[in-house]
């Protein structure tokens, strides 16, 4: 569960005091950017994620005066870990435009592989992506083009983000660290006794 998710909970009437946000989690080891190079074309390649495959609609991407680019779909089904980091690496950004389960683990694999991500800061993707750190963060996904455009034309912030999207990654969302979270999580709720006893 998000932080956002956390909130409408409480705003429904459960107790905050029995809740608690577990974030997603991801083995960075096989995302980790391996220095592959980025293929030698002049379109910038974005990464748009659909956990289904589907990629016919890019006019989410839309902009005149946008840098030419290429979209590459990018499905959480049909494709191994492998050929997904393979992809993943091959991009220059990720585009997300919903908090799904299936598109914010992609967002985590596309970040462990140094890709800075545009997101539509909704529930999840607000807790994953630290906006103008590791990525950027739009109110709607009529902002997503202005937001792509400035990431893709300056290569430095695009570096700069993905380094810090790689260390956001392994303090926040490494699986270790987040099996250890649940494990603390769950022996908050025990009866003290069987917590001792364990």
């Amino acid at each position: 569960m998000s932080a956002g998710e956390l909130d409408r909970l409480v705003d429904s009437g459960v107790r905050r005091a029995v809740l608690r946000v577990r974030p997603e989690a991801v083995d960075p080891a096989q995302f980790v950017d391996v220095g592959a190079e980025l293929p030698a074309w002049a379109a910038y390649r974005v990464a748009l994620a659909r956990p289904d495959g589907r990629h016919e609609d890019h006019t989410v991407l839309g902009l005149p005066g946008m840098p030419a680019y290429d979209v590459v779909p990018v499905p959480a089904d049909g494709m191994d870990e492998t050929g997904l980091a393979d992809r993943l690496r091959s991009v220059h950004a990720m585009v997300v435009t919903d908090d799904s389960d299936a598109e914010v683990a992609l967002t985590l694999r596309a970040m462990s592989g140094a890709v800075p991500v545009v997101a539509v800061t909704t529930g999840t993707l607000a807790d994953v992506v630290a906006d103008d750190v590791t990525g950027v963060l739009v109110r709607r996904t009529s902002d997503v083009p202005l937001a792509l455009r400035s990431l893709l034309s300056d290569p430095l912030r695009r570096q700069s983000m993905g380094l810090a999207a790689v260390d956001r990654v392994q303090a926040r969302f490494d699986t270790a660290v987040v099996g250890a979270a649940l494990e603390g999580a769950l022996l908050d709720v025990l009866p003290r006794s069987v917590a001792v006893a364990s």
